[in-house]
């Protein structure tokens, strides 16, 4: 069975030709697998586990064991998110800082997109 990173690397790859992935695949079927997708200086990670789907961050460096900025359950949705984020080198915010409305965070950086929960302690 297939790795729904590895779905979603193939899918960006075909998207665009000049990405490179980089995965590191969780060593047991619960474990957290991670996926590192670069296009040229940007990047965007993704982390997937099971039981909470898909996990963001893009265009910034996060401080180990802080999680993802972006939580997406399904696979379709994230797809279109990593490859929005690569078009537009978009930067994820903290969930600490992502408790806006779309329309906020539409003003303050371009994208359309609105986290579909905080992740991390408090959440």
């Amino acid at each position: 069975m297939t790795n729904p990173l590895e779905s979603l690397c193939s899918w960006v790859t075909l998207q665009n030709a000049e990405t490179i992935c980089e995965l590191d695949l969780a060593e047991t079927t619960t474990g957290s697998s991670f996926l590192t997708v670069k296009l040229g200086d940007y990047r965007v990670i993704v982390d997937w586990r099971p039981d909470r789907g898909f996990g963001i961050t893009a265009g910034r460096d996060g401080a180990y064991g802080e999680g993802p900025d972006e939580r997406i359950p399904d696979l379709a949705p994230a797809e279109r998110r990593v490859l929005w984020l690569l078009q537009n080198r978009g930067i994820t915010s903290p969930p600490s800082t992502v408790a806006r409305t779309g329309a906020q965070q539409a003003s303050t950086n371009g994208s359309p997109w609105q986290p579909l929960e905080k992740v991390g302690p408090s959440a």
